[in-house]
């Protein structure tokens, strides 16, 4: 009988390192275990409390999307037992399995702060790519003004924003191009800046923050425009 096949690695974001620095060295301990027997045997733990609980919480989303990255590509379920059962988090038997599950990965991803992200290669769709690029601007503008820790930004919920801007591309008919430009509007706009801090406030001021960009372009261009006609007056008074 063939020996199964043994996960040889996994990829150790930098998120998974952000919430392990913050921990005491009992709870890092802790921490890593659940992480490393999960990654590599399918096992989930049971023996978290406290501190060490929430980090892995946190980062459960990210890890079940892995494990689950490296079954899809292997066709091998890892496994605790020796049987070659599913993992953990596939385990349930009964009527209704598949939509436990669904509720089950909903709930998770529900409690993934975008402040544990650290790159986009860590997300799933552009939904959630630009909801993470708004939220990195808005951090960059309180950094900016030096403000490091700001409630709203620090409890965003990646589901919360990713689902204003999943909202705002399917209701309001928003393209990525228009996301472009009212970013590029937000990084430099001081007022507005400081006054959208949230996907659900961005959706709802869209329009505004649309049109505002456009017109601070118009002006620019036409007082550039004014400017070069003032210099070529000058040269030819000179000159004459």
């Amino acid at each position: 009988m063939a020996e199964k096949k043994k996960r040889e690695g996994f990829n150790f974001y930098r998120s998974y390192y952000d919430v392990y620095k913050e921990l005491t060295d009992k709870d890092k301990v802790l921490f890593m275990d659940a992480l490393l027997f999960r990654q590599f045997e399918g096992v989930e733990p049971d023996n978290l409390s406290g501190m060490s609980k929430f980090a892995y919480i946190s980062q459960k989303y990210n890890i079940d999307r892995q494990i689950k990255g490296w079954e899809d590509k292997t066709g091998v379920k890892l496994s605790p037992t020796d049987g070659g059962a599913s993992t953990p988090s596939l385990q349930v038997q009964g009527e209704g399995k598949e939509e436990v599950q669904v509720q089950e990965k909903e709930e998770e991803k529900g409690k993934i702060l975008l402040c544990s992200i650290s790159t986009k290669d860590e997300l799933q769709d552009e939904n959630e790519r630009i909801a993470f690029a708004f939220w990195q601007l808005f951090k960059k503008n309180m950094s900016d003004k030096g403000i490091t820790k700001t409630k709203t930004l620090d409890s965003a919920k990646l589901d919360k924003w990713t689902n204003s801007i999943r909202l705002a591309i399917k209701e309001d008919k928003r393209t990525k191009e228009e996301f472009e430009e009212v970013w590029k509007f937000l990084g430099k706009d001081e007022f507005w800046m400081q006054n959208i801090q949230s996907t659900s406030k961005l959706r709802e001021k869209f329009e505004t923050l649309l049109v505002k960009s456009r017109t601070k372009k118009g002006t620019k261009k036409d007082k550039n425009q004014e400017n070069s006609q003032l210099l070529k007056e000058i040269k030819q008074h000179f000159e004459s």
